[in-house]
């Protein structure tokens, strides 16, 4: 992944509280890829502390 593809995927995931992972899983979903619940998770980081 380019260093610049990185940086936009890491500030829009710090403006809208989530990981970058979650931004990839809910691209590829909105392109017709199915996925589970469970690869959705907003903050997984978040998802364990409780």
């Amino acid at each position: 992944m380019s260093k610049i593809l990185d940086r936009e995927l890491a500030i829009r995931a710090a403006e809208q509280r989530v990981t970058k992972q979650y931004l990839v899983a809910k691209a590829l979903q909105n392109a017709g890829y199915r996925l589970d619940d469970a690869d959705l998770i907003e903050d997984k980081r978040k998802a364990q502390k409780r």
